[in-house]
């Protein structure tokens, strides 16, 4: 079980690029911007404020291999929010750190939406992971069973980058977190109650048409996954983190 109560609903994990089995979490919607630096058994060592931060509905966190977090305010339970975005900020040096600066904020809006609400309730974004460059998203849905697959680009001018919709596939159920393994050839999706792991393996670039595997879990309310060499943490609303061990084998099945 997790250990503070200061982390009241663990939202998004992402494991460390610094320092060994640390993994980086937030809360959910209504806490300070902050990061919560935890271990494998889910003790929280450290909490980290995020100077010029706002927390309005963070979701995912992930990581780049230049050594930069990038946190979702992506949150959009009823889609009316027109301040979507991300935040890129170093990854702290130290988790003894009190404070870390901000890098900038990244505004987003999705290209297919053009009401705000609108009549079909899927522009809530709960995964978030970064590959080569790009960072990729994917939807919760409250209207239908499916998720959307948006990635980054930008201008040749380099100017802010936007979204562009890649794919959508029906997985069943809504989805809470996604991530992908240290090395790029597996992609997991999260829902309330299963696991679906992609092969990437061949793929050039992340896709959700590729060789999958549903791995059902019963584990209550399933928020937030992460990878770390060979083992998936997936922790729950109930404050409980879970490993699975040898996570690639289901691939084979």
């Amino acid at each position: 079980m997790i250990s503070s109560l200061d982390l009241s609903e663990c939202s998004g994990m992402v494991s460390s690029i610094r320092h060994e089995r640390v993994i980086w979490t937030h809360n959910d919607s209504g806490d300070k911007p902050r990061i919560f630096a935890m271990n494998s058994r889910g003790e929280i060592l450290n909490d980290i404020f995020i100077v010029d931060a706002q927390h309005i509905d963070w979701e995912d966190i992930c990581r780049d291999t230049n050594g930069n977090l990038y946190i979702s305010d992506m949150g959009n339970n009823g889609n009316k929010r027109t301040d979507l975005g991300v935040y890129a900020l170093p990854e702290p040096a130290a988790i003894t750190m009190d404070s870390v600066e901000l890098s900038t904020f990244y505004p987003f809006h999705y290209p297919d939406q053009t009401e705000f609400p609108p009549e079909r309730n899927n522009f809530d974004c709960e995964g978030l992971f970064w590959y080569e460059g790009n960072l990729y998203f994917l939807t919760k849905h409250r209207a239908d069973t499916y998720t959307k697959l948006y990635r980054t680009e930008t201008t040749n001018a380099g100017y802010e980058p936007f979204l562009v919709l890649l794919d959508s596939l029906d997985v069943g159920q809504m989805v809470t977190a996604a991530d992908i393994s240290e090395d790029g050839t597996v992609m997991g999706i999260l829902t309330y109650d299963a696991v679906i792991l992609f092969d990437l393996s061949t793929a050039t670039s992340p896709t959700l048409d590729v060789p999958k595997y549903t791995l059902p879990i019963e584990f209550g309310q399933c928020e937030a996954l992460c990878f770390r060499a060979d083992t998936l943490f997936i922790s729950n609303e109930d404050g409980y983190l879970r490993r699975l061990d040898g996570y690639r084998r289901y691939l084979n099945q």
